[in-house]
């Protein structure tokens, strides 16, 4: 790993702990990496060192793998689980020609790249790729970040201004707990309580109704009120016959009258 940038990872990680209170680091967030998400610059080809001429590299994310062979550009996909790592289907690769030793790394470096099964990282953070039988064909190291003084005042100044959002934060959490403190609740209270014992009374009042009863209740009541409707009925039809003499009656005495006398 480059010196530089285990240093700055190393004081980034020293200011978080200092600068953020209650921000703990595992113990073990070194022994988890995976070589996804880290741009590899490859070191050692079969057993041999990578001339200085030429820069291959690998970048592997979400399923999908893209870098330089040292002459031409390729992507792909990959599959990875656990130690076993794998790029399944051919890459697809740009068509530019170039000259030897690039073009001689890109040769030899894609059929060894397509035959990967496994994956490493050692301790110096170096990623190693190696065949069905084992044997390591593939070294890479991350490819360098240069780190100035003025990246690290950057960083400082973040953690700082960072620092400073959190103490406000805390301030105001702790005016909030203070206005809560002091709000009046007991009206409230005594409100809810009424309440509660209001539905308690109802809730015992419903307790003591028989529900067999009560459908005798409301059958009886609808056959006194069946009973009321047919004598309703029977009223209407005496109004009626009523009304019919008396229109009879009122004719007949008409009559007479128009006959006068005589009759």
């Amino acid at each position: 790993m480059d010196k530089r940038r285990l240093m700055a990872s190393t004081l980034g990680i020293a200011l978080l702990s200092v600068a953020v209170p209650g921000v703990a680091l595992a113990q073990d967030e070194f022994s988890t990496l995976t070589p996804d998400g880290v741009e590899w610059t490859l070191t050692t080809l079969a057993g041999q060192d990578v001339p200085a001429d030429v820069e291959v590299t690998l970048f592997m994310s979400g399923g999908e793998v893209v870098g330089n062979a040292g002459c031409n550009s390729y992507f792909g996909s990959y599959e990875i689980e656990g130690a076993e790592l794998s790029f399944p289907n051919p890459f697809g690769l740009t068509q530019k020609l170039c000259e030897d030793p690039a073009q001689a790394v890109e040769d030899a470096y894609l059929p060894l790249l397509q035959a990967t099964a496994g994956w490493a990282i050692d301790e110096e953070g170096a990623l190693s790729l190696s065949d069905a039988e084992g044997a390591v064909q593939l070294i890479y190291g991350e490819a360098p970040i240069d780190v100035t003084a003025s990246d690290v005042d950057a960083l400082v100044a973040t953690l700082a201004d960072l620092q400073a959002q959190i103490d406000e934060a805390t301030a105001e959490v702790a005016a909030l707990a203070e206005t809560t403190a002091n709000i009046p609740v007991n009206r409230f209270d005594r409100r809810v309580t009424s309440l509660e014992q209001r539905v308690t009374r109802l809730e015992e009042r419903m307790g003591d109704v028989n529900p067999v009863n009560l459908r005798s209740r409301v059958a009886a009541l609808e056959e006194t009120t069946a009973r009321l409707d047919r004598t309703v009925d029977r009223f209407r039809d005496r109004i009626l016959a009523l009304e019919a003499a008396s229109a009879d009656h009122a004719a007949r005495i008409a009559a007479l009258e128009e006959a006068g006398p005589e009759s």
